[in-house]
């Protein structure tokens, strides 16, 4: 290991963020929901995972794992989709698994699921796919749907975020001081190749005519919740000062908002996105 010199310091704080984010470098995945008149539906999840890793990341830049050695990610085991069906919400089923033509240095599938009632569902777990995890519960859920028939015979379906930052559970550890250092050209250089690749979006469409909504982000019958794209942040210098505050979970999704306002490739709709679709 390098000496414990200042600029050591920073990587190793940008190092504990990336790992409190849960290898965030190693993922891109696209999460489409599409939901019926009688509000069963699909789930449809692209995720392409780096062949390399995160722990190759860092092997290459000096931060050994135990034993002197790294990991190699893969695509995502069925198994653990499977268990992921049981997070994801009450009733969900794993329908099928198909391999898909990932760019280089990715590999990939795209898993269907299908759900009776999407007001069971846990929006918060289709970030973290692949994982076999326990599901969030109370408040560690941070987003929920919710689904009602009008008496004009139309369904609404409203998508509600909560704009709190998370509250910490007893034995979460602090947060490194000073914040990763990105006023560092090489800190800088770091967290580009830790997080190369990055994406996560989350989309809903609607099996029906959309009769009104107040969503910002509508193509068709189909409402991006969100896409965030890591790549497109790091190349906007300007926005690189903000990254700590951004990915930390004292932070609200309010107070994220304007700090990534204006940047190609980052979404966040509204609090709460209402739909109404016959």
């Amino acid at each position: 290991m390098h000496s414990d010199t200042g600029s050591t310091r920073r990587l190793r704080g940008v190092a504990a963020m990336v790992a409190a984010v849960a290898c965030t470098a190693c993922l891109d995945t696209s999460t489409l929901v599409t939901v019926k008149p009688d509000g069963s539906g699909t789930i449809q999840q692209r995720i392409l995972v780096s062949t390399d890793g995160l722990e190759d990341a860092l092997g290459g830049m000096g931060f050994k794992s135990k034993g002197g050695s790294t990991k190699k990610s893969g695509p995502p085991k069925v198994g653990d989709l499977r268990a992921d069906a049981e997070k994801i919400g009450d009733g969900v089923e794993l329908v099928s698994v198909e391999p898909v033509t990932a760019p280089a240095g990715f590999q990939g599938a795209v898993a269907t699921y299908s759900f009776p009632d999407i007001r069971k569902l846990r929006v918060d777990e289709f970030l973290t796919p692949g994982q076999g995890a326990e599901p969030s519960k109370g408040d560690d859920a941070r987003t929920a749907f919710t689904f009602t028939k009008t008496p004009d015979g139309t369904a609404l379906l409203s998508i509600v975020f909560d704009e709190k930052p998370k509250k910490k559970a007893k034995g979460d550890t602090a947060a490194p001081k000073g914040g990763p250092g990105l006023d560092d050209a090489k800190t800088r250089e770091m967290v580009r190749t830790l997080f190369r690749g990055f994406k996560v979006g989350l989309e809903v469409e609607v099996a029906g005519d959309i009769v009104r909504t107040n969503a910002d982000h509508v193509n068709g019958r189909r409402i991006t919740l969100m896409a965030f794209d890591m790549d497109a942040l790091l190349a906007d210098e300007s926005k690189l000062k903000h990254l700590d505050k951004v990915l930390s979970p004292d932070v609200s999704l309010a107070e994220a908002r304007p700090l990534l306002a204006g940047i190609e490739g980052i979404k966040i709709n509204k609090p709460i996105v209402k739909v109404e679709f016959r």
